[in-house]
């Protein structure tokens, strides 16, 4: 609004302090305000992440469920027998 006079609190929609100028007058800084974009994008990144693992995992059937039971136990092999086991159970896939 032209002619509005700024008044020394924060601004409630940045959420950034303002900074004091030389006149007296407060401005946001343009790091407090990229500060404030990157942070409530990161927040809507993980929602939206939370979200789709939440769906992900909803939509588990009887093999996703087999296959991670069969996780541990080759996570306790050492990694050349893991390489082995992989390579075993890509053959039978394969052949199948």
């Amino acid at each position: 609004v032209p002619g509005k006079i700024e008044d020394d609190e924060p601004d409630e929609d940045s959420g950034a302090e303002p900074a004091s100028t030389s006149t007296g007058t407060s401005v946001t800084s343009p790091g407090a305000i990229r500060s404030d974009i990157t942070l409530e994008l990161l927040e809507r990144y993980l929602a939206s992440k939370d979200a789709r693992d939440r769906e992900k995992d909803e939509q588990q059937d009887e093999v996703d469920l087999f296959l991670r039971s069969l996780a541990p136990a080759l996570r306790r092999l050492p990694a050349s027998k893991q390489s082995l086991v992989k390579l075993q159970i890509q053959k039978i896939l394969h052949d199948a």
